[in-house]
């Protein structure tokens, strides 16, 4: 599969421009470990994590979120926060789920998260924001696994108000893969939401999963008003053209990317636009310059909303 397009500088970044963009990296990539497709794609064009989060913030991104954690990391995990956090970069996690984390000590479901509050520190003062998909187990019906998930989020939302952890959780929507799948509609998100009945919880909108439900009529084209007021973090990415491959550079044109960010500027919204590309998709370009050109790409469409 080739790149959507040929990279070209399509867009200046302003610094005048007041956003903030986050970008996710592997887990792997940041710790130096190099066990996933998405670090050896990265490091095949000779960069390491502290040239590459040195171009990033050249480019003006202030955040840098943590993506496909693997339990081999936990021995590194420590070294990569302070590495991400010394750089000055805010710190978001893409957390995982299982199906007993409403019943485990949050430390035991995130065992990460010590490390992360052992040698990291937001800019500002900042809560972590974890982003968290749903049960979605086969053989279960929707309901069962929408009543799991609310589970889950009430009993982290509760681990993280006891122990007074300065975290958030983002609860995403899902792209519809036949799967028993309680987020896929928006007003599923927000009624879990309201249902977690905590102020430690909002909404991530991940726009390329809801471009992809929308081009197979599954969903409406744009978010009901209550999710987009209940948002507090995104994903962005976009689709190849012509196919439901998502997490792609934003140079594909596919997803409708300044009317999205549009609705998020008028509802107020100020949190991270948080790009979450793939490297490994698109290994056979120039994978810096694909970051590069979606992240002016974004601060355009914020400017001109």
């Amino acid at each position: 599969m080739t790149f959507c397009k040929k990279y070209y500088i399509l867009f200046v970044y302003k610094k005048g421009v007041y956003m903030n963009i986050g970008v996710s990296l592997p887990w792997p990539f940041i710790s130096g470990l190099y066990t996933d497709e998405g670090s050896t794609a990265i490091k095949k064009q000779n960069h390491t994590i502290g040239t590459f989060l040195e171009s990033l913030k050249e480019k003006g991104v202030s955040s840098i979120e943590f993506r496909h954690w693997q339990e081999e990391i936990l021995p590194y995990a420590g070294k990569g926060f302070k590495t991400v956090s010394d750089a000055g970069f805010q710190i978001t996690v893409h957390g995982e789920v299982e199906e007993n984390y409403d019943s485990l000590d949050i430390i035991q479901s995130m065992p990460w998260l010590r490390a992360y509050l052992e040698n990291a520190s937001q800019p500002d003062g900042e809560p972590l924001v974890i982003t968290m998909h749903p049960v979605k187990t086969r053989g279960k019906s929707i309901e069962e696994n929408y009543r799991k998930s609310v589970s889950i989020l009430r009993h982290l939302c509760r681990e993280i108000e006891n122990k007074k952890l300065p975290v958030v959780i983002a609860y995403e929507n899902q792209r519809d893969k036949g799967f028993p799948d309680p987020a896929v509609d928006y007003k599923d998100l927000v009624s879990a939401a309201a249902e977690a009945n905590s102020g430690s919880i909002g909404l991530c909108w991940d726009m390329g999963h809801a471009w992809s439900n929308y081009g197979r009529g599954i969903i409406a084209e744009y978010p009901v008003p209550e999710f987009i007021k209940g948002a507090i973090h995104t994903h962005i990415h976009d689709l190849y053209p012509g196919t439901d491959a998502t997490h792609w550079p934003l140079t594909c044109g596919t997803i409708p990317i300044f009317n999205n960010v549009k609705l998020l500027k008028e509802s107020g919204y100020k949190g991270l636009y948080n790009l979450e590309l793939s490297p490994e998709r698109f290994k056979g370009q120039d994978i810096m310059g694909a970051f590069s050109a979606s992240i002016d790409i974004l601060a355009k469409a914020y400017e001109d909303a």
